[in-house]
């Protein structure tokens, strides 16, 4: 197990985190968490002992009794300050006092009229990547796996949930109790209050959302228990006790967020129509491939997002067919490939599964490389033994390194002492270790994939689709039509486009954002006040991100890039805030 981690100031030869127990009160008023942390190490600790932290008020330090002497080191924009306690006498146990800051990244607090209720106001954590230190001090790496218990004292009228099991406590006390038995890495800590409501599907499974927006929530994703029973059968046991989601607001940042036991979800999830319950699939997925084993550094994602990516197209050619399976298969690997050759670069360090060792930006490391490629090279290993002796390996695998974080190197040394024909069939260090998206063996023929080409063909010829054509196209038809449109179309087209795909009727994010990035490029003007009403909406960063990338490359919107931000950085999470900064002063703006 590896010691050195960029995105970290933890020393781990210091010794490890291996219980917290956490006081937390949560302070609206404020937006910030009062916090009181009793942190029980794996030995007892002479001298240093250094945790990381980002705008964390310390308050107080003491162990056995006594005050802990302490400092913090001057701040990174990047990894905060690092925390370094002084002195520990042989003890293995002290406590830290302490108060989140406002600016926490980790945090986002909803005001009332925000909410889809408009009463009352929401809080909800995202501590993916190295965001947790924002909430806790804490060894903020996902090599480092802890238990933990907490009580939470919620507002009035509030509930409080977290990524762990929920112990009964007093009714109406406005506290909380939690216990979280499975060991894990500091990303996956989550918290959540706000006004909620909660309907079970199953034994295992259920779903909290506001009031207003619980029973929509909750007929989406009835399905869910039905998806543990069929990934328990590619991954093994669920360790993990219950499986429950929780609607966010529109900002958060992400599609969804894997915190065991809970997983936090968009509402953009929410269609009417279960179209995106393939998003389920993926996070459900993440506990085992993720959760259950984890990547030991940031460097390693394709192990978390990779493995998770092959099971969700698994569980997917199950539940949903395997025309379904092989149209969202065609459609990743043309996405990849064109993230490669227009943006990052095939011969860019961007593209290895194994990522470049000196970056400490751990949220740099999230494009679709990690997921599709990683996907791409388990399904030429498959491919090369055969579905029947894979599927064997993957429960070994599950078995063999439960509850652990590895390094990629872990994972193919146990690959090839169980499968060493894998690495006869398979080249694979070009695909781990080298740049670009290597031949696939094992490329599925996609019918409907192929439609779409034919269609996209005719465009090209001058010969515009009709509504009957593609009246009955699949969800993931409709994206692979819009992000293959050329760069710029007529705007007579973007106004038939629109019109034909019932993109307003659809309300699907995932339509709307290729759409409105071809409408930018095109100079279709008057659909820039849909646009920002779409970028102050819709949170999610999958979303947003490219819209505003084509407003700065595009000469006429360039300059309304930076105004729009500023007028809608309100209505977003920390973490879009700073990438969607990032890109505008990357280009100068």
């Amino acid at each position: 197990m590896t010691t050195k981690d960029p995105t970290t100031y933890a020393d781990l030869s210091q010794g490890r985190i291996r219980h917290i127990d956490f006081h937390i009160k949560v302070d609206f008023a404020e937006r910030v968490l009062d916090i009181e942390a009793t942190y029980h190490l794996d030995e007892p600790l002479n001298g240093s002992f250094f945790l990381d932290t980002y705008k964390i008020e310390l308050k107080e330090a003491e162990a056995d009794g006594h005050a802990l002497a302490w400092e913090l080191d001057e701040e990174d924009e990047v990894l905060g300050q690092r925390l370094h306690l002084k002195d520990l006498n042989g003890t293995d146990t002290f406590t830290l006092t302490f108060r989140t800051s406002p600016e926490a990244r980790a945090l986002q607090w909803i005001a009332a009229e925000q909410t889809a209720g408009g009463k009352h106001p929401f809080l909800f954590s995202q501590c993916q990547s190295i965001h947790a230190r924002s909430v806790f001090p804490c060894q903020d790496t996902p090599s480092v796996r802890f238990t933990y218990s907490a009580d939470v004292e919620a507002p009035e009228g509030l509930r409080a949930v977290m990524a762990a099991e929920q112990v009964q406590g007093p009714e109406g006390s406005g506290m909380f109790f939690f216990q979280m038995p499975q060991p894990i890495p500091s990303y996956l800590f989550a918290i959540g209050v706000a006004n909620l409501a909660f309907r079970e599907f199953g034994p295992r499974t259920g779903i909290y959302a506001e009031p207003e927006t619980i029973e929509a929530a909750a007929w989406e994703f009835a399905e869910n228990e039905t998806k543990m029973h069929e990934a328990e059968k590619l991954l093994g046991p669920y360790m993990w006790g219950r499986y429950d989601l929780l609607v966010l607001p529109p900002s958060f940042p992400y599609g969804g967020m894997e915190n065991p036991r809970l997983t936090f979800l968009t509402p953009t999830s929410i269609l009417g129509t279960r179209g995106q319950v393939s998003l389920i699939t993926h996070e459900l997925a993440h506990a085992w491939t993720g959760n259950l084993i984890t990547n030991a550094m940031w460097r390693d994602f394709w192990l978390n997002e990779g493995w998770t990516t092959y099971a969700e197209s698994r569980i997917t050619e199950v539940l949903e067919g395997k025309d379904s399976h092989d149209l969202h298969d065609a459609y990743n690997e043309r996405n990849l490939t064109k993230l490669m050759k227009e943006r990052l670069g095939m011969d860019s360090p961007q593209t290895c599964l194994k990522l470049p060792a000196e970056e400490k930006d751990a949220d740099a490391f999230t494009t679709i490389v990690a997921y599709y490629k990683g996907c791409f090279f388990l399904m030429e290993c498959e491919h090369a033994v055969g579905r029947v002796r894979f599927d064997a390996f993957i429960q070994k695998y599950m078995k063999r390194f439960q509850f652990q974080s590895i390094t990629t190197e872990t994972f193919l040394d146990f690959l090839k002492s169980e499968l060493p024909e894998v690495f006869e069939k398979v080249n694979v260090h070009q695909w781990v270790y080298e740049p670009g998206l290597p031949e696939r063996k094992n490329r599925p023929h996609s019918r409907l994939f192929d439609e779409v080409e034919k269609v996209l063909k005719e465009y090209g010829q001058g010969n515009r689709p009709t509504k009957t054509l593609v009246a009955g196209w699949h969800r993931y038809q409709v994206m692979s039509f819009l992000n293959a449109l050329p760069r710029n179309i007529p705007v007579e087209d973007c106004r038939y486009f629109e019109e034909i795909l019932d993109l307003e009727k659809a309300n699907d994010g995932a339509f709307f954002s290729p759409f409105y990035v071809i409408c930018i490029r095109s100079g279709y003007q008057e659909a820039m006040p849909r646009i920002e009403k779409f970028m102050g909406t819709v949170g999610r960063m999958l979303y947003v991100l490219p819209i505003m990338r084509t407003m700065i490359d595009t000469d006429w919107s360039r300059e309304l890039a930076r105004p729009l931000f500023e007028r809608v950085r309100d209505r977003h999470h920390q973490i879009t805030i700073k990438a969607m900064d990032g890109l505008l002063k990357k280009a100068g703006l």
